[in-house]
């Protein structure tokens, strides 16, 4: 798989999951694969099932980024020995000599630091809420100054203090027993101890007996009388557009087609008519310009055209024919003689005469 895309990480894990399924003793992380072995014999058997198992699945390996037999490794920013898991020394050192933050966009990349090690670090709530007070109301990449007071300067030294003096957390222990530790409750009393004195149950008058039989039988005949009284709800598709076709076209002799390109101002949508030559349930063939072309019957619709005139050619060249004819002048003197039937005059509601151009009328 591609890497760069969104999804490639979770892809290749779950990838690795599958190769690797069923090994307790593998801890996968991408392309990080921690074997965890108790001997050097059992070390040298888990490495052959699992090269066996990347065999098997194709996954090829580069021998100079693998550590094979080592008693402590580096995994995800930790150091993992036999006695247990600790912070990385040098990530440690990085920590201790941070300088004091000056800004709160400072300060808040101090805290992410410690916060990677959180759990290495007791009380380490307790000891960060006076620089948490910093950060309230303050933005991300937020540049404030910061003024350092005493309580606050002794909390930031304290941070790194307690993370060089971290302690090793242990690898739980099969043969040790365990402690479930809780918070205290001040009353140790549940809601109907504290209301009434004493702890109480439901009793069963409250609830009145159920009057329905419990036959399997029965039960079983009402659920498939409320199974066939179920109908499944039509598909709808509010995405798409509804396509409009006239019952009209499986009879009539002539179509416009509609103009699907790009229409230029005030073209109309549909050209023709046609003449139909042949039709099928979805595609016409139509005289188009002298030629048989076939169309699709979603961009036809029916021409209701007159019996007298369907001897006459559809086709109508719109162009107005310009007469090369030079326009005769009237004399000087001489006025065009008007339209005998000219214009009847128009007025307004309010009175006004309405006066057309004379060069429409």
């Amino acid at each position: 798989m591609a890497l760069g895309l969104s999804n490639a990480a979770a892809t290749f894990q779950r990838f690795i999951h599958q190769v690797l399924r069923g090994m307790d003793f593998c801890v996968p992380y991408f392309d990080d694969v921690l074997v965890a072995s108790e001997d050097e014999d059992q070390h040298l058997s888990h490495l052959r099932q699992v090269f066996q198992r990347f065999e098997e699945y194709g996954v090829v390996l580069n021998a100079s980024k693998c550590v094979l037999s080592e008693t402590s490794v580096k995994f995800l920013g930790h150091l993992v020995t036999a006695e247990g898991i600790s912070p990385l020394p040098e990530k440690v050192m990085a920590i201790t000599n941070f300088p004091k933050p000056e800004t709160v966009k400072e300060l808040r990349r101090f805290l992410a630091i410690c916060n990677f090690y959180r759990r290495f670090i007791p009380h380490a709530a307790r000891t960060q809420a006076v620089l948490n007070n910093y950060l309230k109301g303050a933005k991300k990449n937020d540049r404030i100054p910061i003024l350092w007071a005493e309580e606050s300067a002794a909390a930031f030294e304290k941070c790194k203090k307690d993370l060089a003096e971290a302690t090793v957390l242990y690898h739980p222990s099969a043969d040790a027993s365990l402690a479930i530790v809780v918070n205290a409750s001040d009353t140790a009393a549940t809601t109907a101890e504290m209301i009434y004195g004493a702890p109480i149950r439901l009793p069963g008058e409250f609830l009145c007996p159920s009057k329905s039989s419990a036959d399997p039988v029965t039960f079983v005949g009402r659920l498939r009388e409320s199974m066939q009284r179920l109908s499944s709800p039509t598909i709808r598709h509010h995405g798409q557009q509804t396509i409009f076709v006239s019952k009209d076209l499986a009879t009539c002799n002539h179509v416009f087609l509609r103009t699907d390109s790009l229409r230029k101002g005030l073209q109309p949508p549909y050209e023709g008519p046609y003449k139909v030559v042949d039709r099928t349930e979805k595609v016409f063939r139509i005289l188009r310009h002298g030629k048989e072309v076939s169309v699709g019957i979603d961009r036809l619709k029916p021409a209701y055209i007159l019996k007298e005139s369907e001897d006459f050619p559809v086709e109508v060249n719109l162009k107005e024919k310009v007469s090369l004819q030079p326009e005769e002048i009237p004399e000087s003197g001489q006025e065009k003689p008007r339209e005998s039937a000219s214009r009847q005059e128009t007025t307004t509601r309010s009175g006004r005469r309405v006066r057309f151009n004379p060069k429409y009328s």
